[in-house]
């Protein structure tokens, strides 16, 4: 059991931790501890529960985690300070020479979302390019622009902690995210893949339908084309990022936030909030092992693929993929938004 579900379990039950001295006191009602799984957590988890009550994440009067004092100016990899990752001293090692920089880059590690381990899946499994590729196209006037536009980029990547995260699962018993704490992001010139006059047609056709992917080990999973059109004179930049960090409503915000920065009016932005917020708050009520009973049971007579009319390649890359839109009447959405918020799922699930 993670240390934040046993916590949390232990605060369900009304079972709150001081400590006395280098011991670990536990209160409250012996009934509440009858549970063996939870008991068994409390101990293998003792000695970081008991880093955090020292280091001041955990209320001894309220049971509660304070996520928002994690430490950001540390330049070891405290696992006491990774209250969501269990790291063994091997994957400690693997992540520290996977980040340039090692310790002193490192911000903050922690799992995936749901959504994310989702993401993750098809990236890996994929044959060839990423589904989960989204880019954005931009016309700019010149590289003095050009120039503007990167530093914008940097300033809302600089800001936000998912856009400054790589992706890590090989040689680790679980995949994690770990925030760099510098991730920024440099214009690379293509002009060499360009091979006609329709420079847009071309990068397009490079980057969205010939295979191309990212590399999720390296932040930001974000990615700025340019080449300039010989046959208009302005410059053409692509914008390309990867699903499992940010989507079309986010990349509206960052554009926002770049807008904000261009126009030196970066103070009105409100504060970023860390990832690692929703990935707790997602992660904390799952239970791994009930899940995995309900589907088993559920599924346990399926023995092939459920394809609609037996077909598995509908979508290829992404790149032909056609797009309908229609828009809903704000009473009607509102009463999407109520249902979901009952049931606790997003719109999107509903």
């Amino acid at each position: 059991m993670k240390t934040l579900k046993v916590l949390a379990e232990l605060r369900k039950h009304q079972i709150l931790l001081a400590l006395n001295g280098d011991n670990l006191v536990v209160k409250g009602r012996k009934e509440a501890l009858k549970d063996k799984a939870l008991l068994e957590g409390l101990r293998h988890n003792k000695p970081k529960i008991i880093k955090m009550i020292k280091k001041g994440l955990y209320c001894e009067q309220t049971g509660r985690f304070d996520y928002s004092t994690l430490p950001t100016g540390s330049h070891s990899l405290d696992v006491a300070s990774l209250p969501l990752v269990d790291l063994s001293e091997e994957e400690q090692s693997l992540l520290l020479h996977a980040i340039p920089g090692g310790a002193e880059n490192i911000e903050d590690i922690y799992p995936l979302s749901p959504l994310q381990e989702g993401l993750l899946y098809h990236h890996i499994t994929a044959q060839g390019g990423d589904a989960y590729l989204i880019h954005s196209t931009f016309i700019i006037e010149d590289e003095t622009q050009l120039a503007q536009f990167e530093n914008a980029l940097n300033f809302a990547i600089q800001r936000h902690t998912i856009l400054r995260s790589s992706i890590h699962w090989q040689g680790l018993s679980q995949a994690v995210q770990v925030v760099w704490r510098e991730a920024p992001v440099a214009a690379e010139n293509c002009s060499t893949v360009v091979a006609g006059e329709d420079t847009l047609a071309q990068l397009t056709s490079h980057f969205c339908s010939s295979g191309y992917r990212l590399k999720l080990e390296q932040a930001p999973l974000i990615k700025l084309h340019w080449c300039r059109d010989n046959r208009e004179g302005h410059i053409v930049a692509m914008l390309i990022f990867h699903h499992i960090i940010m989507d079309h409503l986010a990349l509206d915000l960052l554009q926002q936030e770049m807008q904000a920065w261009l126009r030196n009016e970066t103070e009105q932005l409100p504060v970023s909030l860390p990832y690692r917020d929703y990935v707790m708050h997602s992660r904390l009520g799952i239970d791994e092992q009930a899940q995995i009973a309900f589907f088993r049971e559920r599924l346990a007579d399926v023995c092939e693929p459920t394809l609609p009319l037996g077909l598995q390649e509908v979508h290829g890359d992404g790149s032909l993929t056609a797009e309908a839109r229609h828009s809903l009447s704000p009473e009607f959405s509102l009463r999407l938004r109520a249902c979901a918020r009952h049931l606790g799922v997003s719109p999107a699930s509903l």
